[in-house]
């Protein structure tokens, strides 16, 4: 019969930090070796002879077995909490309760009669200790781990190639047994918190070889490595490294080995040190990535041949070298950096600078950059001297293209942040706001001129403005008027004949010009027309620049034989009114002609070979008139034929030029013809004609632009001959 000896729990009250009296005083990495500070056993029954024995002679055993219930998974923490947890479960909260008031808070506040009050127990009334038993276990399991080289020690491990021989030294975050495997060759110490054990290597050679360290979340520190000359390195398990050292400042020393580093997301990781790595950056791995790694303060990559480093978005980075092969230098929001270092910036195509402090020459960063690099700049504070400066730097900024918040790229550099200078004008501020709105300009003191025109462009006077000032000597305006206008001033604005705008001289810090601006007012004039001193009308409200079209024809009152004067016209012309105006009648003295052509009576015709020139008015006004023949006249005077209301026939065929309403309001006419014309002065000359539909001037060369022909509403054939130029002849006819 097989017999197994089982050893049964026993006082289980005094585990997971629980010792024989009650108290919660142990922590998780005491063995059964161990003593308190006074000597005392920690477990008392350490010196048994069967556990002695048992520990000694089958020490290799419980490591073997510890290994395989770890393995495969049949011992883990989730295994022992979830049954911890589905133990308790069947006793009530209101059960631990009202043991602990009768346990331990009754017999201090409510003793038995006779007994003293007492708080003896109080140490003993743990709770469930349900969170600190998650702690304690978890923990536990960490220290077996590493103790016997199973569960999670195994697989979260920091992974080396050493080319040469040198110890490491490991400093545990909590108490563990620092463990490295150099080859095949497994060294082990027991280890304590935050105290350095040194692992001794016990190759007599390494060259390419493997070295695993153990309980990498466990360590806080694993010295300088430098002297390995480490060719590949992974630390993205050791999540509380707050040191890597691979490298090392001295001229004497060069890692041709290191091209491959990985570190994971270690936000304790204070400082990297990888100078005079020389491979790395030669390999496949050209860039760094500690993005994860947000707690980092130092960074040193000097002497190796990286392009690009990436840096979390946000930190605490204090010190950071680069090597002058990098080609994307980008640090996002790290204003406490106040050591960066870089041989050359030449190389860099991809620039992004945001939030970066003071102590970062951004400027110079830009300065050195070649044209056609990607750029962003955030939060910037350049001082420069004077505007030369800042239309230097624009100048770069031009020649760069950008990158927008997402890292895509734009066609221009991307600058949003701050420049200082002593002294500046308006108008530089303006001009760089212009090339680059999203950069402040901030100064000690501001000039601008402040220019003050009146509506017409006029120039009232200047005022300088310091520092966003207002204006003091602002030209005092009254109301004006002209022969148009009156002109009530109402105010200042910015845009000449535009609208008041109130603040328009406030705060001035840039050149600028303010116009008067008044309401116009149109005024009105009235025109009379005199006829001796009789008045014949009178024509009120007439706008500025207006003409009267006064057609009435008026009979000649003064001395002498009134047959014998003919109407010439109005003086002044009631033309282009800007004043108050009197027309009066003129008259010229024509009795001599109609007597001789008419034999002192009137006549429905006229025929003459000889009368080469008429008088204006000459013919006008004759209502019985039907027939005239002048072959030998050369000129059209204005008026001559007006009003002649039964004229049919008109033969001028030698007329070379024409006047102002030379042939006006004959309702009978039908054709014109003027074969030998060539100018038409003065618009209308052919007016109110209501029968007319043929007008015939071959030879026209030379028309007023505008209403030289009007009212002539039956018209239909117009032959203007060499006319190269018309404007607008045609008033209202079609």
């Amino acid at each position: 019969i097989d017999r197994k000896a089982v050893a049964e729990p026993y006082d289980m009250d005094t585990t997971i930090g629980t010792n024989n009296e009650g108290s919660l005083v142990f922590g998780f990495s005491l063995e059964d070796t161990d003593h308190l500070t006074g000597g005392a056993n920690i477990f008392n029954g350490q010196n048994s002879v069967l556990w002695c024995n048992i520990r000694d002679a089958f020490a290799t055993e419980i490591r073997q077995m510890y290994q395989t219930l770890r393995s495969g998974g049949t011992l883990s923490y989730a295994t022992v909490e979830s049954r911890y947890e589905a133990h308790q479960s069947k006793w009530p909260v209101a059960g631990w309760i009202e043991d602990a008031w009768f346990k331990y808070i009754d017999p201090l506040i409510s003793p038995d009669p006779g007994k003293q009050p007492t708080g003896v127990y109080l140490p003993m009334m743990q709770g469930s200790k349900e969170e600190q038993r998650k702690w304690w276990l978890s923990n536990r399991f960490r220290y077996m781990d590493s103790k016997w080289n199973a569960g999670d020690a195994l697989s979260q491990v920091i992974q080396l190639r050493g080319y040469a021989k040198a110890n490491i030294t490991v400093t545990p975050y909590s108490d563990i047994y620092p463990t490295v495997k150099y080859a095949s060759y497994l060294v082990q110490a027991r280890g304590q918190h935050d105290v350095p054990t040194t692992l001794v290597c016990p190759l007599d050679t390494v060259n390419d070889t493997e070295i695993y360290i153990y309980s990498a979340p466990q360590i806080s520190s694993i010295g300088d490595l430098s002297g390995l000359k480490v060719g590949f390195a992974d630390f993205s398990q050791a999540t509380r490294l707050q040191s890597i050292k691979l490298g090392d400042s001295s001229i004497y020393y060069s890692n041709a080995n290191l091209d491959n580093l990985t570190l994971g997301s270690n936000r304790l990781l204070k400082v990297l040190d990888v100078r005079n790595c020389v491979a790395l950056g030669t390999g496949d791995q050209k860039t760094v990535d500690l993005s994860g790694c947000t707690g980092i303060e130092e960074v040193y990559f000097d002497g190796t041949k990286i392009t690009g480093v990436t840096l979390p978005n946000g930190g605490v980075l204090r010190v950071l070298h680069l090597p002058s092969t990098i080609t994307s230098l980008i640090i996002r929001n790290q204003p406490a950096l106040v050591d960066f270092t870089c041989p050359s910036l030449s190389n860099i195509t991809t620039l992004r600078l945001e939030n970066t402090g003071t102590t970062v020459d951004t400027l110079s960063i830009l300065e050195a950059l070649t044209a056609g690099a990607r750029v962003r700049l955030f939060g910037f504070l350049w001082q420069m001297q004077d505007a030369e400066d800042i239309s230097d730097v624009f100048d770069i900024l031009d020649d760069m293209r950008g990158l927008d918040q997402n890292g895509d790229n734009t066609p221009t550099a991307q600058a949003y942040g701050t420049i200082h200078v002593p002294n500046v004008t308006g108008d530089i501020i303006a001009h760089a706001y212009a090339r680059y709105p999203d950069i402040t300009i901030t100064y000690d003191h501001v000039t601008a001129t402040l220019t003050y025109k009146d509506n017409d462009g006029t120039v009232l006077g200047t005022e300088t403005i310091t520092d966003g000032g207002n204006p003091v000597n602002t030209p005092v305006l009254t109301d004006k008027e002209d022969n148009r206008y009156y002109y009530t001033f109402l105010g200042w604005g910015t845009v000449q004949n535009g609208s008041v705008e109130a603040g328009c001289m406030n705060n001035i810090i840039a050149d600028t010009t303010v116009y008067a601006i008044y309401r116009l007012d149109e005024k009105i004039y009235t025109v009379r027309f005199f006829n001796g001193s009789t008045l014949m009308a009178t024509y009120q409200n007439v706008l500025y620049g207006a003409s009267i079209d006064y057609d009435v024809i008026p009979t000649y009152s003064g001395p002498g034989n009134a047959g014998d004067y003919v109407f010439t016209g109005w003086s002044p012309l009631p033309e282009n009114i800007t004043a108050d105006t009197d027309c009066y009648a003129q008259y010229q003295f024509v009795g001599m002609y109609f007597r001789q052509f008419m034999n002192d009576t009137l006549t429905s015709y006229v025929d003459t070979n000889n009368l080469t020139s008429v008088a204006q008015y000459a013919f006008a006004g004759l209502t019985v008139l039907e027939y005239v023949s002048m072959p030998s006249l050369t000129l059209l005077p204005s008026y001559c034929f007006g009003g002649n209301t039964a004229l049919e026939t008109l033969n001028v065929p030698a007329v070379l030029a024409a006047n102002i309403r030379a042939i006006a309001s004959l309702p009978a006419i039908e054709t014109i013809t003027l074969p030998e014309i060539t100018v038409i002065n003065g618009a209308p000359m052919f007016n109110t004609l209501a029968a007319v539909t043929e007008i015939r001037m071959p030879k026209l060369n030379t028309m007023p632009s505008s209403g030289s022909i009007s009212g002539c509403d039956q018209l239909e054939l117009v032959d203007f001959g060499v006319v190269t130029a018309i404007g607008q002849p045609f008033s209202s006819f079609f």
